[in-house]
């Protein structure tokens, strides 16, 4: 008897002490990223515990941890966005983490990405996380990879008006054809399009000294333009939608010399295998095309399967921890923790005082 009460006297010490030790961790770390946006925003300290608030209710009804809200919220206030923004973020954030199995701040970076590479298409968290969904349930890829890709391309597909569909169902057909690793093909075409950007911007590539003028004579031969009525160069997609159309009509020669052209040598790989598929047309089974449609046409694709989501045992397990939180956060508070550092270094400064 007396072994057995030894024995839960012991469990029941550890139990409060590793309790107390994730309350503390818990509370440093989320009254920290609240403190965050204080230094960013202005907020005065009633205002950020407001705001708090807000982060766990939304913590609670998306059943994920309120610290890594609280966390990824202060990163885009970072950012100079407005709340109902950031709120907006957040919540694709959640969306999109969750349904693609990523990091949450690693979600974070990719919509951030998406949103402020393409903000000139009006690209909205939600439309990139419902986009990041449908695509990687529809190819080989998944929506990590999708995303993963796509960050790395955003801002070089935005310079040459390649829209967010578009880039999104390149990336899945080169995935498809390839599978080649996600970091891989989204540096392939963040090569391609900044190779074309430089020449656009120079006149020439100082990598393989191909100018303007070899580009739009290599187009030329297959009668397709590099540059509109008005001189300025066509968006990306046109133009490889145009040298689809002429694709299976010209000998391996001239393939070579457009891609090499287009392309470079490091980056024809990626070209022709967009040309195999764009050339054989939406009726003919272009997953380009079908890709880009769907894409297209995915809104609500992320909260459906954010629902499914819901009704994993990782949610049940999310839930799980969250409640934990918001009892650690019942049993102490920022102030509390901040009281009792002040009150323990002033013990040890009169202490020292004593020795001294």
């Amino acid at each position: 008897y007396r072994t057995m009460v030894a024995m839960m006297t012991v469990y029941a010490i550890r139990l409060l002490r590793n309790t107390w030790r994730e309350a503390t961790d818990f509370v440093k770390e989320y009254y920290d990223a609240l403190n965050e946006v204080r230094i960013v925003t202005g907020m005065t300290e009633k205002e950020a515990d407001k705001l708090g608030e807000t982060y766990s209710q939304l913590a609670q009804k998306m059943m994920v941890s309120s610290k890594e809200v609280a966390k990824t919220a202060a990163e885009f206030w970072r950012q100079g966005l407005g709340k109902d923004e950031v709120s907006a973020r957040l919540e694709a954030t959640t969306k999109y983490a969750k349904i693609s199995s990523l990091a949450f701040d690693q979600s974070a970076e990719i919509i951030t990405a998406a949103t402020n590479s393409f903000k000139d298409f009006n690209m909205t968290a939600e439309k990139a996380a419902d986009i990041f969904s449908y695509l990687g349930d529809m190819s080989a890829a998944g929506a990590d990879e999708i995303g993963i890709a796509m960050e790395r391309a955003a801002a070089s597909a935005a310079e040459f008006k390649l829209s967010f569909e578009w880039l999104g169902s390149y990336v899945a057909t080169i995935s498809e054809q390839t599978r080649l690793a996600p970091e891989i093909i989204g540096t392939s075409m963040k090569s391609l399009l900044s190779r074309l950007y430089a020449i656009r911007e120079t006149g020439f590539n100082e990598e393989d000294e191909v100018d303007i003028n070899q580009v739009s004579k290599a187009l030329g031969e297959i009668d397709v333009a590099l540059m509109d009525s008005e001189g300025r160069w066509r968006s990306f997609s046109d133009i490889m939608n145009d040298i689809s159309l002429k694709w299976n009509d010209i000998d391996d020669k001239q393939r070579a010399y457009i891609s090499t052209t287009m392309a470079g040598i490091r980056q024809q790989n990626v070209f022709l295998a967009l040309m195999r598929d764009l050339a054989k047309g939406l009726d003919g089974g272009s997953r380009a095309w079908e890709l880009y449609e769907g894409a297209m046409e995915s809104n609500g694709a992320a909260t459906e399967k954010y629902a499914i989501y819901m009704e994993s045992v990782a949610a049940a397990q999310d839930d799980m921890k969250n409640s934990l939180e918001a009892l650690y956060g019942s049993i102490m508070n920022g102030n509390i923790m901040k009281e009792f550092y002040t009150m323990v270094a002033e013990f040890v400064d009169s202490l020292k005082s004593g020795l001294d």
